[in-house]
């Protein structure tokens, strides 16, 4: 008797638990949960994508700064007269050609 006592005990237990998580599964409702997570997956995605292009934009905006600032460097370099640096450097080859003579 005790041994169908337990069986019984068993069994209202298994029953209690299947109770309680088709309780627990119906207050989760998972298909929302699943539907918003795809949900917040599809706008990550999205994000994803508009951070690549705004980091694309980015580096050729990068690009083409430092090819505006190596054109004005260039241009910079052409105004300025570049015979004064060779006149300095042939001061200093007449300079040591006189000390040569002596």
């Amino acid at each position: 008797m005790e041994h169908e006592k337990g069986e019984f005990e068993q069994e209202k237990l298994k029953v209690d638990k299947l109770k309680q998580m088709k309780a627990t599964i119906a207050t989760e409702k998972p298909f929302q949960k699943v539907e918003a997570t795809l949900k917040i997956q599809r706008e990550n995605e999205q994000k994803r994508e508009e951070i690549q292009k705004v980091e694309e934009t980015n580096e050729k905006r990068k690009v083409g700064f430092q090819q505006i600032i190596e054109g004005f460097e260039k241009f910079l370099l052409i105004e300025k007269p570049p015979e004064q640096k060779e006149e300095g450097e042939k001061e200093e080859g007449e300079k040591e050609e006189g000390e040569n003579e002596n």
